[in-house]
């Protein structure tokens, strides 16, 4: 289960560098829903996305 705030995760999301950071690793940044459905693929893939920390509020 994830919790979040909307606001403050978009916020968070909308950031220059951090979007730059998960369109490298072919995030959809265009829409919220659409990044976290990539994020919720990505962690039931094989592979573990070390980019959650961006979404846990890691620097």
């Amino acid at each position: 289960m994830y919790l979040y705030h909307y606001n403050q995760l978009k916020y968070l999301l909308s950031k220059k560098e951090i979007k730059l950071f998960l369109q490298e690793r072919h995030y959809p940044t265009n829409c919220l829903h659409a990044t976290l459905g990539r994020l919720k693929c990505n962690l039931m893939s094989d592979s573990f996305p070390h980019e959650i920390g961006i979404f846990l509020g890691y620097p």
